[in-house]
């Protein structure tokens, strides 16, 4: 039986505004296996991107537990999760969030040099995962002067470059043409098989959710439904 890299257990999350509470998730259980790619689909304010937060640390639940790599979210510090998040997580999200001004080799290896890597090492780490994902002949160009998929490829060696264990991917194709898109996921799909990491993607596009391994449905902050692809 293979690694369990995720495990959830009757998340809920709640909002309040005033008087108002709004719960965004409500009792979510969810087990991710290693090397796994799962798609969640639901429309939107369903609580998809509340529940990628949550799993990737980056929010906290109101209730219920988290385990990452057999580790409680909930007993890490906040430098702890940030830790963990630079080594072992990796972020692609809709509107890529590149600094508009480094050039695309600066944002891809700024992770490596947060994380306490040399300059050097960082420089030849980006410039191979630049060719790997074909932007070596714009690597020292700024994402303003990118095409929306050559910004979004830019994103992906970012998010790959320190190696992570789990892949966290927000719309990842839902700024992108048709076309496109499915050469992001033709992409994704290689660098998948290749590393073999794990990818948990929110989508609602009904064209990626079929590479994942399995469909997750949400509505109104819960499970209603699972479809595995064959």
């Amino acid at each position: 039986m293979s690694e369990i890299m995720v495990e959830a257990k009757d998340l809920v999350k709640t909002y309040k505004t005033g008087q108002v509470e709004v719960k965004a998730l409500r009792g979510v259980n969810l087990t991710v296996r290693k090397g796994d790619m799962i798609a969640i689909m639901g429309p939107s304010g369903c609580g998809k991107t509340t529940l990628l937060n949550i799993l990737s640390g980056l929010d906290d639940a109101t209730s219920g537990t988290v385990m990452i790599e057999g580790q409680d979210l909930s007993q890490m510090s906040d430098n702890q999760k940030t830790e963990h998040r630079a080594k072992r997580m990796g972020f692609i999200f809709q509107f890529y969030n590149l600094l508009p001004v480094l050039t695309a080799i600066e944002n891809v290896e700024m992770p490596l040099l947060v994380s306490g890597s040399s300059a050097k090492e960082a420089r030849e780490q980006a410039i191979e995962i630049m060719r790997v994902v074909g932007l070596e002949e714009v690597m020292h160009s700024k994402p303003g002067a990118l095409s929306g998929g050559e910004r979004q490829r830019t994103t992906i060696a970012r998010a790959l470059i320190s190696k992570p264990a789990i892949i966290w991917g927000d719309e990842l194709t839902g700024d992108l043409d048709d076309e496109t898109a499915n050469t992001i996921m033709d992409l994704v799909a290689r660098l998948r098989k290749e590393t073999q990491a794990t990818f948990v993607i929110v989508t609602h596009n009904p064209e990626v959710g079929k590479r994942a391994d399995k469909i997750l449905y949400m509505r109104s902050g819960q499970f209603v439904r699972e479809e595995k692809n064959v």
